[in-house]
């Protein structure tokens, strides 16, 4: 069992051992290992990309002591700052410049790292070589471009150290570009307009652009210069950085030179502005058309030079008009800001907002217009968009006669909409914007109400406010509203920071109710009195039954019957008079206060025949009643 272990160990090692060197053979950076921590002990492994960097085989590297190495790639290679790492068992790393024939060659980053043992003593070395020639391309044509500059150059990091310096830069500051480097960039200049714009981004290798701006610049000899400064970020491999140019503007010597150079200065700008430029000559042609015009028409600017702008770019009904302001600039007359639309090559239709402005020649002839524009083809669009919503808005609102209103809670301004003042009979000047003009105008009954609705929808995040309410009009009159609202926005602590609302004005539904419920009082009250008027009349029959009888029993000395029951009777009928009559007092509750002690069952049971016969044979009564209810003291017809 022992023995599987092992060998299934074994097995394991081996394939990571596979799966360890196919890494290494696939790898794109040149790798290599030495047999020992020195640089005299020769190479014992290369991968391919070595092979495919250096131009040295592998069967031609390997053996091969790992100093002979390097200097047959770098033979300006100075080995002591490698050896010195290497005696302190630290890693290290170097620039080599290979030459892979003549005049060409290969830049790479070559890192040394130590292998330890389990111990942690490092036994041997691995070598990983990285192409970083085209970074190194890029840093070199960067710095012969800086040296050639005539503006003072500056290259910092994302931080503002600066990084290196050219000549000029140098001079500007009254120092040595030695001295430059390792400094501020922000202790050196300081801006004196306004603030700078924001970066714009772009698909080149230069990924934002500043407009450029006036600044101060501090020299180290303590004097100062006047400086427009342009600044731009480069990409370098995968680190960025920033390119300051300086252009002193103190001086005005050689004037022509300056000229030229803020000519190309003008051109580095006029194409990586965001803003439309097109410039026309005297002619209408086009001479110049940015690269933010190419990519809104799809045009190139080969294809449109000398070509006038009416001839594919407007609409056919705008052409006259465009021409017309291209006459007032070559007559010397700036225009005011027009627009226009252009058509793009794929037959797209963008509205475009135009600054223009002339040059002149010697003879102070108009010899080129320039127009600066920005597309405002979504802005119109959204702004179009929000009218209409607005509009649909205010329809609806009218529609349904809802009066809106807008609280700002942290100001208390309160904004009523015109229908809001109109159902109250006011003008929207007359109602201050305040919340405390609603509560001005609530009903007192029903002021306290309506604040505890309003307190509980600004706690609750989730509630809403819906409630009945009257308001006072301007003639001193109350209109009855229902209001409903719910809070819109809040801070991120939860405090309400703005709630919307609607009023709708329900008075004439209120007295439509009272209407209605005065005609089902009547209607309840001439059942109540037919009811009545049945039960009179059958007592009173009673009563006058009885009374006949009597007189007949009394006048006729023969009659059989008993004057004493047929007086029990109708006293009888009176009683029952008597007690319906108390119970249409206790209905009413008009009944002086007489407490007594009553059981409310039975008291509950004798008003039951009273209501069968106000409310109608349609209505079903079903008493419900508790059987071990205590005897009550109380006004049996006020209860």
């Amino acid at each position: 069992m022992h023995s599987q272990d092992i060998m299934a160990r074994r097995t394991f090692c081996e394939e990571q051992l596979k799966l360890r060197n196919l890494a290494l053979e696939a790898a794109s950076d040149g790798i290599f290992i030495t047999g020992a921590m020195r640089l005299d002990h020769p190479v014992v492994y290369a991968n391919p990309a070595l092979e495919r960097l250096t131009g040295t085989s592998i069967e031609d590297i390997l053996g091969l002591p790992a100093h002979r190495l390097l200097e047959s790639w770098d033979s300006d290679l100075d080995l002591a700052p490698i050896r010195a790492a290497f005696g302190k068992g630290e890693a290290a790393s170097t620039q080599l410049r290979l030459m892979i024939g003549r005049p060409s060659c290969r830049w790479c980053m070559l890192r040394l790292s130590p292998v330890p043992q389990p111990s942690g003593t490092p036994v041997r070395f691995v070598g990983v070589l990285s192409d970083i020639t085209g970074e190194k391309e890029q840093s070199i044509h960067l710095r012969r471009f800086m040296k050639r500059m005539p503006d003072g150059m500056l290259v910092t990091t994302d931080e503002g150290t600066i990084l290196d310096a050219n000549p000029a830069a140098a001079r500007l500051f009254a120092c040595s570009t030695v001295n430059l480097r390792g400094r501020r960039v922000d202790d050196l200049i300081t801006e004196t307009g306004g603030p700078r714009q924001t970066r714009r981004r772009s698909g080149l290798a230069l990924k934002a652009t500043m407009a450029p701006f006036a600044a101060r610049g501090r020299c180290l000899d303590g004097s100062g210069i006047d400086l427009m400064v342009l600044v731009n970020e480069m990409r370098v491999g995968d680190a960025h950085i920033y390119v300051h140019v300086l252009h002193d503007i103190s001086r005005r010597e050689q004037m022509a030179a300056e000229l030229r150079r803020e000519q190309e200065f003008s051109d580095t700008v006029l194409e990586t502005l965001n803003s439309l430029v097109v410039v026309l000559d005297s002619q209408g042609r086009i001479v110049r058309f940015n690269k933010a015009c190419e990519r809104l028409t799809g045009y190139r600017f080969a294809e449109v030079r000398g070509r006038t702008v009416w001839e594919f770019l407007l609409l056919p009904e705008e052409v006259e008009a465009v021409q017309r302001e291209t006459q007032r600039l070559l007559d010397k007359n700036l225009t005011h800001r027009f627009e226009n639309h252009w058509v793009t090559r794929d037959g797209r239709r963008r509205l475009i907002r135009w600054s223009a402005s002339y040059l002149t020649g010697p003879g102070e002839e108009v010899e080129y217009i320039i127009g600066t524009g920005i597309d405002i083809t979504k802005q119109v669009q959204a702004q179009k968009s929000l009218l209409r919503s607005e509009e649909r808005l205010k329809l609806t609102l009218e529609a349904v006669e809802d009066a809106l209103w807008d609280w700002s809670i942290e100001t208390d301004e309160l904004h009523f909409s015109p229908r809001w003042a109109s159902m109250l009979g006011y003008s929207s000047q007359e109602l201050p914007p305040r919340f405390a003009t609603f509560c001005d105008l609530l009903h007192p009954d029903d002021a306290q109400e309506v604040e505890i609705g309003i307190r509980r929808c600004l706690s609750e995040p989730d509630s809403r406010f819906e409630q009945e309410f009257r308001l006072r009009t301007r003639s001193g009159e109350y209109q009855w509203m229902v209001g409903r609202a719910k809070v819109m926005e809040r801070s991120a602590d939860g405090r309400p920071q703005r709630m919307l609302g609607t009023c709708t004005d329900i008075t004439r539904r209120k007295k439509v109710e009272e209407q209605l419920l005065r005609a089902q009082k009547m209607e309840a009250v001439g059942q109540l009195a037919g009811g009545m008027a049945h039960d009179f009349n059958n007592m009173l029959s009673v009563i006058t039954g009885c009374l006949e009888l009597l007189e007949d029993s009394l006048t006729d000395k023969g009659s059989r019957r008993d004057p004493l029951q047929l007086m029990r009777m109708a006293h009888g009928a009176a009683q029952k008079g008597a007690r319906l009559v108390k119970k249409m007092l206790a209905f009413s509750r008009q009944q002086t206060l007489e407490p007594k002690v009553c059981d409310l069952n039975r008291l509950v049971e004798g008003v039951s025949d009273l209501l069968h016969r106000s409310l109608g044979e349609n209505i079903e009564i079903e008493l419900a009643l508790q059987r071990a209810l205590w005897k009550t003291r109380v006004d049996a017809g006020q209860l």
